[in-house]
């Protein structure tokens, strides 16, 4: 039997806006597409779902990639990977992630980030890597469980793995703008452990998009501090770690009472307890972030998350 994770009746409130603006973002990339490439057929799907909307992205930055470097081959491997993904028309199943490797995917040199980014390509999406489902199916399932079924469902598509971790080595996660509900990750071989980063990363890009449809940029000076970034961060910054780090906190609370693994159990407790006091230093910049947040829905989204990850701490 599933949880529910305490902020999705209100993250499930942006549904309609959100699903709007993203086959607006598709059917852009797509007329990009088109007009490079005009001897091709680039479909436009009927329905446009995650997994649309961030393979898109991907065709468009794998398209920029190829026209900088003037390789017209490479963005001939953007056409091939949309209309691979446009073809496919199977009902999604329950975890149905698409997994790559950063060592077999595409590295992207002229995508505006500041983490190293790569792109998926067309193989990626005719079969699973058994390697990466082998850790990437249990974690989502997991998420799941947790209650974070409908965040995942609808804010995570693609999984890059980066390398792999000891349980007492720290793993390293993000997710970029120009590339939606794209995860990149280490990762533990305990595949429910990693649950933790796939929430973390969609609980991101969901926040993205509710910003971008409700218009709020959250601007505002670097004047708060974040324990996790070790420098001053603006409104925006520290509303977004506020919210994934609390989703972090509360599926690993979840999972340190379902789990069967001693180790898995230790290692949710005393991260638990990391990223409580974390959240606990910064609760003065959270609750001045969170007033400059105009759209009521989603102040409440992360407040009802990060109450929860708070719950009797300091009692």
């Amino acid at each position: 039997m599933q949880s529910s994770s305490p902020g999705i009746e209100y993250a499930r409130q942006f549904s309609e806006a959100v699903t709007t603006a993203r086959s607006s973002a598709v059917e852009k990339i797509v007329q990009l597409m088109s007009t490079g490439f005009p001897g091709r057929d680039v479909p436009l799907p009927a329905t446009i779902g995650v997994r649309e909307y961030a393979v898109a992205h991907h065709a468009k930055a794998v398209l920029r990639e190829g026209a900088e470097n003037r390789d017209a081959s490479v963005m001939g491997r953007a056409i091939d990977m949309w209309r691979t993904v446009t073809a496919d028309t199977a009902p999604r199943a329950d975890a149905d992630i698409i997994t790559a490797s950063s060592e077999n995917a595409i590295p992207l040199k002229h995508v505006p980030a500041d983490m190293p980014v790569w792109a998926i390509g067309e193989g990626h999406l005719k079969g699973a890597d058994d390697g990466l489902t082998a850790w990437v199916r249990p974690a989502v399932t997991a998420a799941r469980n947790a209650g974070y079924s409908w965040l995942v469902d609808n804010a995570l598509a693609i999984v890059v793995s980066l390398h792999p971790r000891q349980l007492n080595e720290a793993t390293s996660s993000w997710t970029v703008g120009p590339l939606p509900c794209t995860v990149y990750t280490d990762y533990y071989a305990f595949g429910e452990l990693m649950g933790k980063d796939l929430v973390h990363e969609a609980a991101h890009s969901w926040l993205n998009d509710c910003l971008a449809v409700t218009g709020d940029t959250l601007d505002g000076p670097a004047e708060f501090w974040s324990p996790w970034r070790q420098r001053y961060r603006t409104p925006f910054g520290i509303v977004h770690s506020a919210f994934a780090f609390a989703c972090v906190v509360n599926y690993l609370s979840w999972l340190r009472e379902h789990s069967d693994d001693a180790r898995v159990a230790a290692y949710c407790a005393q991260r638990i307890a990391d990223e409580q006091d974390r959240l606990t230093q910064t609760l003065p910049g959270i609750t001045r972030s969170l007033e400059v947040v105009r759209d009521e829905r989603v102040r409440q989204m992360v407040q009802a998350e990060l109450e929860t990850a708070l719950a009797g701490v300091g009692a």
